[in-house]
């Protein structure tokens, strides 16, 4: 059976992916520039040419920066089980968090690890500066830290049964940050206190994503897909039945980039919520994406080997043809 610590990267390869009414060629052509023995869960672009990137293994966190060219390993000095997700702020400062509640803190050259006010694996960070971040992960952990180290948030009373993880945090501004997690759930703190919210799904939200109030994006799903769509007044759930499961998200204007298990990668409308997927030829599932410089990168791993290994974690790019408007 497996634990709760793998349940976001449990993501089925149950499922081969064959083309669908709903798929379509993608007209982006990826490339693979790092292969290592690590799992890759997360990458934030700073720039084209300042991107980080952190996974690892059970036994130690990674971390690796893309300077558009070259990937090479950051040593970070920091005794940690593997990294989950990282942020970065317009500062030039960065966090990241991980298993077994890592934290760990840059200030734009050196790395450092703090404590935090759990043992769970945190999963998802972000902020609007060092003095405004939010973590979340299981044990239906949500933490935030307005400059004086990390502490727990009260949760509402949730009609949504059995929430046990968070897995990522978003938000738009300091009083607008949305949570998502296991069943579909939903969380927005409006500047005072965390409130619950239907977006119209019921499959496991592993990531979010936005561009400003009015449009954020959020998905995931197990065997098969699910996304939902903010566009300032509502909800809208997007039917990916016949896609595979999403991990990772990010939006480039009206275009939503999306990446999942089995090497899938696709778009959605925003506007129209249709959406396209097609499948890298390559031997993990994605679980991050992000652009910047008229190119996306994408990282992930072979989730289907538990934590006893073997590991294997892939990055990737990808040309797309209108520059993004990157936002963190």
């Amino acid at each position: 059976m497996l634990s709760w610590r793998w349940i976001p990267l449990s993501l089925a390869l149950l499922l081969a992916l064959t083309s669908c009414s709903s798929s379509q060629e993608a007209e982006t052509e990826w490339s693979t520039i790092h292969t290592s023995t690590d799992w890759w869960m997360s990458v934030y672009a700073r720039s084209a040419t300042e991107q980080w990137i952190v996974g690892g293994t059970p036994d130690g966190g990674r971390i690796l920066r893309y300077d558009g060219v070259a990937v090479t390993e950051v040593d970070h000095g920091a005794a940690v089980a593997r990294l989950n997700w990282v942020h970065g702020f317009d500062s030039g400062e960065l966090i990241a968090v991980g298993t077994d509640g890592a934290v760990l803190r840059s200030d734009g050259t050196a790395w450092s690890s703090e404590p935090a006010p759990t043992d769970q694996d945190l999963w998802g960070v972000w902020g609007t500066s060092t003095t405004d971040v939010w973590a979340v992960g299981g044990d239906a952990t949500v933490l935030h830290d307005t400059g004086n180290g990390f502490e727990p948030v009260p949760l509402p009373d949730m009609e949504r049964p059995g929430v046990r993880i968070f897995f990522k945090v978003w938000g738009s501004s300091a009083n607008d940050v949305y949570i998502v997690g296991q069943g579909g759930a939903v969380l927005r703190w409006n500047g005072s206190a965390l409130e619950e919210l239907d977006v119209g799904v019921s499959e496991d939200l592993i990531g979010i994503w936005g561009t400003g109030p009015d449009r954020i994006v959020t998905v995931g799903g197990r065997r098969n897909g699910a996304a939902a769509l903010w566009d300032g007044s509502a909800w809208r759930a997007v039917d990916l039945t016949e896609f595979p499961g999403l991990n990772g998200v990010w939006l480039d204007s009206d275009v939503v980039h999306i990446v999942g298990n089995d090497g899938t990668v696709g778009e959605i409308d925003f506007p129209t919520g249709e959406a396209s997927i097609t499948s890298i030829d390559i031997p993990v599932s994605l679980h991050s994406v992000t652009g910047a410089g008229g190119a996306l990168t994408a990282v992930g791993g072979d989730f289907s080997t538990g934590d006893q290994g073997p590991f294997l974690g892939q990055v990737v790019t990808g040309a797309f043809p209108e520059e993004p408007a990157l936002t963190r």
